[in-house]
């Protein structure tokens, strides 16, 4: 079938974080969230919620705890500000406009992180991002790939997805029948289906 559409992932996609401070996961810590369930729990709120700071964040999973949250806002900032996009990210995103080809993404986010999207100008091409913070479900769950695939406009059959985790990006969207394909930059997987930069998506929409 034609190829319509390309939708990315984010980070670890088409932009990522060259300084990674861990500002969740020091907090959770912080908040005494010690096993891997409390942890999961914590962070499927945090990438499904409008929680816009980390104060947000420690009113909402410990409404009767003070925590001084100010050195992970600091941590958080720094993250943010040290985002960039892969030297490719641009020129292909360019060329696939230059062929007609829609551009969706879907990213598991939370709050803060949406920033850099707009501030390195990715919403020139991509204008209706589907973030898991603003949908309230998050990959691999089926109905964010419904949402991304309803805004813009293509059919399961019609679309590619490209990201950097199986689980999320591969697996997750053939279960709605979308074909996901795995980008692996450092080429250490042995999945099969899978690129090692984002411009060899031509060889799918060609």
């Amino acid at each position: 079938m034609t190829i319509e559409a390309v939708i990315f992932d984010l980070f670890g996609t088409v932009m990522h974080i060259s300084k990674e401070m861990k500002p969740y996961t020091h907090l959770f810590a912080e908040g005494g969230f010690a096993n891997p369930e409390q942890v999961r729990a914590a962070r499927r709120i945090c990438l499904t919620e409008y929680l816009p700071t980390l104060s947000t964040v420690a009113q909402r999973l410990w409404p009767d705890k003070s925590i001084d949250t100010a050195c992970y806002e600091e941590e958080v900032h720094q993250e943010i500000e040290s985002c960039v996009l892969y030297p490719e990210t641009v020129d292909v995103f360019e060329q696939l406009r230059q062929r007609k080809i829609k551009i969706g993404l879907i990213s598991n986010l939370a709050t803060p992180y949406k920033e850099p999207f707009f501030r390195l100008g990715l919403s020139a091409f991509i204008p209706h991002p589907v973030f898991s913070c603003d949908e309230g479900t998050l990959k691999p769950e089926k109905r964010i790939y419904a949402i991304c695939l309803n805004q813009i406009g293509v059919s399961p059959g019609n679309a590619i997805m490209i990201g950097d985790k199986v689980s999320n990006d591969v697996e997750g969207p053939s279960s709605v029948g979308l074909k996901g394909i795995l980008l692996d930059r450092t080429c250490s997987s042995a999945y099969p289906m899978k690129m090692s930069t984002l411009r060899d998506v031509f060889a799918y929409v060609e």
